[in-house]
């Protein structure tokens, strides 16, 4: 998104804006899936998901209001996502 800075968190994830329809309510981003990030059995590791989900928290909000709320003026991340895994997310 046009003028966002990406947070420090988003550049040690690797995160990419790769586009923003306003008009559709759509934000799309990307995260590369690390070796770094895999457990032994080559899943990425939960933990990671789930800071991928909470990167993009910030931008949706921005993106869903039109740049009118930043994500500290909303309701803190954790009160709105909560992870569950149906299976493993594989590097790759």
């Amino acid at each position: 998104m046009p003028g966002f800075p990406i947070p420090p968190i988003g550049r040690l994830l690797d995160s990419r804006m790769e586009s923003h329809d306003p008009k559709a309510g759509v934000l799309r981003v990307s995260f590369p899936t690390k070796p770094e990030y895999a457990n032994p059995g080559g899943a990425v590791m939960g933990g990671i998901v789930a800071a991928f989900l909470v990167d993009v928290m910030g931008p949706l909000i921005v993106a869903a209001t039109g740049g009118a709320k930043l994500s500290c003026d909303a309701r803190p991340s954790h009160d709105l996502f909560h992870a569950g895994a149906e299976r493993p997310a594989r590097h790759g």
